[in-house]
C-alpha cells in the first residue's frame, strides 16, 4: 500500500490518497493545498487515468480560485479522470436541507462539471452525505465522485455507495463496479427444428442418458445440445443456399444442352426440392422472429426501418393526377384538384343540419342517399 498526502492546517483540511500497486501503477503526482492528483495505469485493463482527491473551500471568495486550480490539474493530467471528495457545495437547491443555498457557488460547480463533461453515477444509501444538528437539521450533498465519459464506457456498471456515518459528520462514499446478478436467458426455440430427425434423436439421447436428474438440469442439457446442433447445421444455411443455387444453375444448363440426360434431370428435381425445403425453413424462422421481437419492441430506428418507411412512402406518393383531360404534376395543382373534387361532392346537394341528421337513411331524398351510400372510387 502506498500513499500521498497534503498536510492539514490545524484541525481542518488535509488529504490523503492511498492505492495498491497490484491495482494501480503510479506515473506522476500533483500535491496542492486542496488537491491531490495521481496519474497512472489501471493494471486490470492497462487504462491510463487520473485520480483526483479534493477538499473544496467553504468560503465563496476561494471557490473560483479552487476550481481554476482544479481545471489546471485536469489539463496537466491529460487523461480521463475520477474526481472525488468534499466539494463543500451542492449542484441544486434540492441537495441542501436546513441551510442557505448559494446559487453563485452552484453555478461555478455546474460550469466545471459541464466544461469537462463529467458524469455523476447513481448513488445508493443516502440522499445527503453530510449531516449536522439534532433539533435544527442541517444536511447537504457535499461529497460526490465525478467521472469522465471514457471511464464510464469502460466500466458501465459503476455506482456510488454512501456508507454509514458513524461518529463523523460525513458519509464515506465508495465507488464500486456493481455486480450484475446473472440471470439465465430464455432459450429461443424455433418451430422448424422439430422437422430435423437428427435433433430429435440427439434430444432423446440426452434425456435417456440423464435419467434421474431434475427437470431444470435436463432442460439445461437439452438447451446445450440444441445450441450445439444449431451451430453445426443452421449457421451454414446461407452457404448451403448459395451452393444449391449454383448447382441448380449448372444442372439446368446440362439439361438444356442434353434433354435426354435423365440422371441430370432427377438430380435437378432433387436439388430444387432441397432448396425449397431450406428456404421454407428460413422463412418460418423469420416469421417466428418477427412475431416475437416486433410484437414486443416495435419498430426501432434502424436502417431496415428507414428503408421500409421510404419504400412505403414511395408507393403511397402521388406524383401526378389526371382529372378529366387535365394532368397535374406539381404539388399545388394536385392539392387543389383534391379540394375541388370533395367540395363539389359535398355541395352537390343541400346538406342537412346536424340536429336533423338522426333521420333514418330511408327517409332521405334519393340524391342525398346516393351521395352518402356511393363507394369511394379509385
Amino acid at each position: 500500500m502506498h500513499l500521498v498526502f497534503a498536510s492539514a492546517e490545524g484541525a481542518s483540511g488535509g488529504l490523503v490518497s492511498l492505492w495498491d500497486y497490484s491495482a494501480f501503477t503510479l506515473g506522476r503526482q500533483i500535491v496542492l493545498k486542496r488537491i491531490v492528483a495521481l496519474k497512472g495505469l489501471l493494471v486490470q485493463n492497462n487504462l491510463e487515468i487520473g485520480i483526483i482527491n479534493v477538499y473544496g473551500p467553504n468560503v465563496q471568495g476561494e471557490r473560483v480560485e479552487f476550481f481554476e486550480q482544479l481545471n489546471d490539474v485536469i489539463v496537466s493530467l491529460n487523461s480521463p479522470v475520477i474526481v472525488g471528495g468534499d466539494f463543500n457545495t451542492v449542484i441544486t437547491e434540492s441537495k441542501r436541507l436546513g441551510s442557505q443555498y448559494h446559487s453563485a457557488a452552484s453555478s461555478i460547480f455546474e460550469n466545471f462539471i459541464s466544461g469537462w463533461s463529467l458524469i455523476e453515477v447513481l448513488i445508493s444509501g443516502s440522499v445527503f452525505t453530510w449531516f449536522r444538528g439534532v433539533t435544527n437539521v442541517d444536511a447537504s450533498r457535499l461529497d460526490r465522485i465525478l467521472i469522465s465519459t471514457e471511464i464510464t464506457c469502460e466500466f458501465p456498471h459503476l455506482m456510488q455507495f454512501a456508507l454509514p456515518r458513524s461518529l463523523s459528520g460525513h458519509n464515506p462514499v465508495l465507488l464500486k463496479d456493481r455486480k450484475i446478478k446473472k440471470f439465465y436467458r430464455p432459450f429461443k426455440w424455433f418451430n422448424h427444428w422439430v422437422d430435423d430427425p437428427c435433433l430429435s434423436d440427439k434430444i432423446i439421447g440426452v434425456c435417456m442418458a440423464n435419467k434421474g436428474k431434475s427437470m431444470f438440469q435436463t432442460f439445461l442439457l437439452v438447451k446445450h445440445a440444441s445450441k450445439e446442433w444449431e451451430g453445426a447445421v443452421c449457421n451454414n444455411i446461407s452457404d448451403l443456399v448459395e451452393a444449391l443455387r449454383s448447382k441448380i444453375d449448372s444442372l439446368e444448363k446440362i439439361c438444356i444442352s442434353n434433354p435426354t440426360d435423365n440422371l441430370a434431370q432427377a438430380e435437378l428435381v432433387s436439388s430444387k426440392a432441397r432448396l425449397w425445403a431450406v428456404s421454407r425453413r428460413e422463412e418460418r424462422e423469420w416469421l417466428q422472429k418477427s412475431k416475437l421481437k416486433w410484437f414486443k419492441e416495435g419498430d426501432k430506428n434502424t436502417k431496415f426501418f428507414h428503408i421500409t418507411a421510404a419504400s412505403r412512402g414511395r408507393i403511397n406518393h402521388i406524383s401526378k393526377l389526371k382529372v378529366d383531360n387535365s394532368v397535374f404534376k406539381n404539388q399545388l395543382g394536385i392539392q387543389q384538384a383534391f379540394v375541388q373534387y370533395f367540395r363539389r361532392g359535398f355541395n352537390a346537394v343541400s346538406t342537412l343540419p346536424i340536429k336533423k341528421f338522426d333521420i333514418p337513411l330511408k327517409r332521405l331524398n334519393v340524391a342525398s342517399r346516393r351521395i352518402i351510400e356511393s363507394p369511394f372510387s379509385e
